[in-house]
C-alpha cells in the first residue's frame, strides 16, 4: 500500500524549468519586495548576481535576509539605516550559506 501511495505522489508532480536571470532581473528580484523600505548599494546588487549567477531561489534567499533582519530590528524598537550595504550583504550570504 505504501509503495502505491508514494507512486501516486510522484506521478502528480509538475516540473517547471526556470531560466537564470539577467543582472537587471536579479536586481529587481532584490529591490521589488523591499521597495519603499530598503535601498540597495549597487555593489550589493552586483555581488548578488556574481554569487548566484541569476539563480532565482538563491536571490530570493539573499533578499529575504536583510528584510527579515530589518523587520526584527524595527520590532525590537532599534533604529537602523534603510540602506543595505556590503556588511549587510555579507551577513545575508553567511546566513544563506
Amino acid at each position: 500500500m505504501a509503495l502505491d501511495y508514494f507512486s501516486i505522489l510522484f506521478n502528480t508532480a509538475q516540473f517547471r524549468t526556470l531560466s537564470y536571470l539577467t543582472p537587471e532581473e536579479s536586481a529587481q528580484v532584490l529591490r521589488k519586495p523591499a521597495q519603499d523600505i530598503l535601498e540597495y548599494d549597487p555593489a550589493v546588487l552586483d555581488g548578488a548576481y556574481r554569487l548566484t549567477r541569476g539563480q532565482p531561489l538563491l536571490l530570493q534567499m539573499l533578499g529575504a535576509t536583510p528584510i527579515n533582519r530589518f523587520g526584527e530590528q524595527v520590532r525590537r524598537g532599534e533604529t537602523r539605516s534603510d540602506y543595505v550595504d556590503i556588511n549587510d550583504f555579507a551577513a545575508a550570504v553567511e546566513n544563506v550559506v
